[in-house]
């Protein structure tokens, strides 16, 4: 072949490898099949398909970002919402794509959309140049794209207090969702959901979100799932959400235990501010649901030294048969730090626990007690023959801390 023949055969296979590249239906081939085959089958029933899938894209891992960049743009809107999510599973090694991403905000579809904001959101500050594009997409939305709302949503939270120019959208949302037009009657209570979420999540530029939320905990005509993420969203803003305490302390008392886990945690977060919850707090050690005990044991140690007169009920829950109470009530304790005569006897008697977390956490309380702590000395120092190595790793510590090396 002569040099002209060459040349041009050159340009041909140039001008074939830019079209190819420049087509968003070209899928590219990992492992002798196509990518999009690979999205789809790590989403399969099939444990051994799923499986496979799972080890072929682990073991690419990064090195699959520039692939997923083209499959973003494939024709079937599934592969291209399964591609945007693996750029979500591979985090900010991926962060090559968030050009991409910003153009699928405009995808004509709805969940592509929803996922590509989702996903844009889970890179947080790498994202926050986005928020203008993310809060203009979340007022152009069809009234009907809830699906697409609640994604962007959601990624306005991920991005956090960068995303802070999203608080009044966001409450409006959060107060305006009725007008919104769907068939599905769970769309408006998942958008709240997640409009509460994201105040949450954005901190402490959302402070003035507190009323709003606090109304949320405290409506009963809310979807529950609604009412849990106000709780939580209030717990998120720790002692600036101190005027939300009424409403959590209100809904301790409810009879969903989700709803009333998610209060106590957000009263523990709230801290000494929510002193007013002790007794309430100290009710729930009784409650018939273990996770909601664990939970009331937790937010008094969080209330701290405010939470004294809760000592006699957390000394009773450290021989709950729930190993997670335990360790809650035993912690929590250590944190309120008040009454030693009494909560570190009682501590003492956890260190023969046969949970070796359960023992861990006991050492860890009596610690916090300081030369306090001083008369068990002894009990302490028999753990440097206990089977878990890392409590007799643990036992110097402790005692360096109450006197006794």
């Amino acid at each position: 072949m002569d040099s002209r023949n060459l040349f041009a055969v050159c340009l041909l296979a140039v001008a074939v490898a830019t079209a190819s590249a420049d087509d968003p239906n070209v899928d590219p081939i990992l492992s002798g099949k196509p990518i999009s085959q690979w999205l789809k089958d790590l989403h399969s029933d099939d444990k051994a398909v799923h499986d496979t899938a799972d080890a072929a894209l682990g073991k690419a891992g990064k090195q699959l970002v520039p692939a997923l960049c083209r499959v973003i743009r494939h024709s079937d809107k599934e592969v291209r919402i399964l591609a945007i999510e693996m750029i979500g599973v591979i985090g900010e090694d991926a962060k090559e794509t968030i050009p991409e991403l910003v153009k699928s905000l405009s995808d004509p579809k709805p969940r592509v959309r929803g996922a590509a904001a989702n996903t844009l959101g889970s890179f947080g500050t790498l994202a926050k140049d986005h928020v203008p594009a993310l809060l203009k997409q979340l007022s152009s939305e069809p009234t009907d794209a809830i699906g697409a709302r609640v994604g962007i949503v959601r990624g306005l939270g991920q991005i956090g207090e960068d995303a802070s120019a999203a608080v009044d959208p966001l409450i409006e949302l959060f107060e305006k969702a009725p007008p919104f037009k769907t068939k599905d009657a769970e769309a408006i209570p998942n958008l709240r959901a997640a409009a509460a979420e994201a105040l949450g999540l954005i901190g402490p530029p959302a402070a003035k979100a507190v009323p709003i939320l606090n109304k949320g905990v405290a409506d009963t005509r809310r979807a529950i799932e609604v009412r849990i993420k106000c709780a939580e969203a209030l717990g998120r803003l720790g002692e600036l959400a101190k005027d939300g305490v009424p409403g959590l302390v209100a809904a301790l008392k409810e009879k969903d235990d989700d709803l009333k886990e998610s209060a106590a945690e957000a009263l523990g977060l709230i801290g000494p501010s929510a002193k007013v919850a002790v007794g309430p707090l100290a009710d729930l050690l009784i409650d018939g649901n273990p996770e909601v005990r664990a939970s009331a044991a937790e937010a008094l140690g969080g209330i701290g030294p405010e939470a004294a007169t809760a000592v006699p009920a957390l000394i009773k829950a450290l021989r709950d048969k729930e190993q997670q109470v335990r360790i809650s009530a035993a912690v929590s304790l250590g944190e309120i730090g008040k009454e030693p005569g009494k909560a570190v006897p009682a501590l003492v008697e956890l260190l023969n626990d046969s949970s070796g977390d359960v023992r861990s956490s006991a050492l860890d309380a009596i610690a916090e007690f300081g030369v306090g702590a001083k008369s068990v000395i002894d009990a302490v120092k028999a753990l440097r023959t206990d089977p878990d190595s890392n409590i007799r790793d643990q036992v110097e510590s402790v005692l360096s801390k109450i006197g006794g090396s």
